[in-house]
């Protein structure tokens, strides 16, 4: 099985629009745009592992009516994918974390777990098209770095989202997605508005191994 561990760390938004580009990313890995995104930059800083990449773009984010939102992404979750996340980013709308998805549609049923600055957010729309949420504090002794991830719950045929308070995994077990050898499973970020540009820096510090 796949597993992944990754380190993502958020910037603050800055001030100028950069043009929309994509430079050749490692193999196996693909960038989506979900919904409506501009200004966005996949910037793959390092091809081989551990796989580093620079995000920016401004999308909205995840709402009932559909998402908008970059993504990076490769298919077969495995049994875990797991991040490590360091937030230093001001906004409070921005949501990057990583994410389980069934197609690129806006409408596509998936699993988001990620964080603002303060919050740690979880998002679910099922196969049916109903929308759940969740969020919870950032743990203190999380200051540093949040950890969260997606591993396989009984039976291994969905998954569901967990975060790390230092002591132990806290999971979301409301919140399960079903998965397959297909499932889209990686990193998503956006700005939480229409204007303003985040960027973020994601990296993926396992090779990453196919079934």
């Amino acid at each position: 099985p796949v597993s992944s561990n990754a380190s993502i760390e958020t910037t603050k938004t800055h001030k100028d629009s950069q043009p929309s580009y994509v430079l050749e990313l490692p193999p196996g890995w693909t960038q989506m745009i979900v919904g409506s995104v501009t200004n966005y930059r996949v910037d793959p800083i390092s091809v081989k592992p551990p796989f580093r990449f620079d995000l920016e773009a401004v999308a909205s984010g995840f709402s009932t009516n559909g998402d908008n939102t970059l993504f990076v992404c490769r298919t077969n979750p495995g049994s875990e994918f797991k991040a490590s996340l360091k937030v230093t980013a001001t906004s409070l709308q921005s949501r990057n974390g990583i994410m389980l998805r069934e197609s690129q549609k806006p409408d596509s049923a998936f699993l988001f777990i990620g964080a603002s600055s303060q919050m740690i957010f979880v998002y679910r729309r099922d196969d049916k098209g109903a929308f759940d949420s969740t969020n919870v504090d950032i743990p203190k002794e999380a200051a540093i770095s949040i950890i969260v991830k997606f591993d396989q719950t009984e039976g291994g045929k969905s998954m569901e989202a967990s975060l790390f308070d230092s002591k132990q995994w806290f999971p979301f077990p409301k919140l399960t997605i079903p998965v397959n050898a297909k499932t889209l499973v990686g990193f998503a970020q956006s700005s939480g508005n229409n204007e303003k540009v985040v960027k973020a820096q994601f990296i993926d510090v396992s090779p990453s191994k196919e079934k």
